[in-house]
């Protein structure tokens, strides 16, 4: 082979190998789409917002969902949701969910 068809194969390479990624993309959305995880995703990080500003303080709460709490906001997957709680927020991962409890404080 020359270096005219040196140079085709690569970029015939090149173009099978990004449409490749592009597909695999594409395969992964439609998939967590059709599982529900995305949505499920959202629902409960929006449930567990809304149960953190009706919350007492002292109030403990499970969701069996593996949620994160970062400042005021709570995250499953990439949903995320801001809460308002007046007091101190704090959670643990425990077998089939997190724990969230709501603490007392002058706020």
């Amino acid at each position: 082979m020359d270096r005219r068809g040196d140079e085709e194969l690569l970029k015939t390479v090149g173009y099978v190998a990004v449409i490749l990624v592009a597909a695999g993309i594409l395969i992964y959305w439609v998939s967590s789409s059709a599982s529900g995880k995305i949505v499920r995703d959202e629902a409960a990080a929006k449930q567990a917002a809304l149960l953190i500003d009706a919350a007492r303080p002292g109030s403990a709460m499970f969701i069996n969902q593996n949620l994160t709490i970062q400042g005021s906001k709570v995250k499953a997957g990439s949903a995320e949701y801001e809460f308002f709680a007046k007091g101190p927020v704090m959670y643990k991962s425990v077998q089939g969910g997190t724990e969230i409890t709501v603490g007392g404080g002058e706020g």
